[in-house]
């Protein structure tokens, strides 16, 4: 039963997602839904698990039971009013701001700094990034929903394939001595 109105946010709605699909899991089991998942793309501390689903559980959107034997862990099922909210968000609008913080985009916006060679490295490490996140999501997410966000992936595999070839022939240029990062 629903005992208060709580705030949700992403992560909120990403752990009612995971549970939907899994079914019953503890924060454990939870931790490593997410991880072979969404977990390139979204992210959710172990510790934000537990205290997460402890919060759902109370607002009556996760039914939470105790094991009676053995290690007595807890584990969680969406409820009806929990897969309501869930369906609910998802057919929202969004109309929160784009949150895409790549490094790769970061280092073309200050682009101005670098040698076309050294763009080219950066297009080339993040294409590299790109193309194992890929991968990773393809070994790791299933159903509808995977094929739009590989799509997703795609793209940015084209976007950074094409800057590297914007700077091929920059490249043939010696790379600057590279700054040790600070220790």
């Amino acid at each position: 039963m629903r005992t208060s109105s709580p705030r949700l946010t992403n992560t909120s709605y990403a752990l009612l997602g995971a549970i939907a699909q899994a079914g019953p899991c503890s924060p454990y089991d939870l931790k490593r839904v997410l991880a072979r998942s969404i977990g390139p793309l979204w992210e959710v501390p172990h510790s934000q698990i537990y205290d997460e689903a402890a919060r759902l559980a109370r607002a009556g959107l996760l039914l939470e039971q105790q094991e009676g034997t053995g290690r007595r862990r807890l584990n969680y099922t969406i409820t009806e009013e929990g897969r309501r909210e869930l369906l609910r968000w998802l057919r929202m609008p969004s109309r929160d701001r784009v949150d895409f913080r790549d490094v790769g985009l970061l280092k073309l916006a200050f682009a101005a700094e670098l040698q076309p060679a050294e763009l080219r490295h950066v297009a080339g490490d993040h294409l590299e990034a790109w193309t194992v996140l890929r991968d990773d999501l393809t070994a790791t997410m299933h159903g509808p929903g995977a094929a739009y966000v590989l799509t997703m992936v795609e793209a940015a595999i084209r976007f950074w394939a094409s800057m590297r070839e914007e700077f091929n022939e920059a490249a043939l240029e010696p790379l600057p001595e590279a700054i040790p990062a600070p220790v």
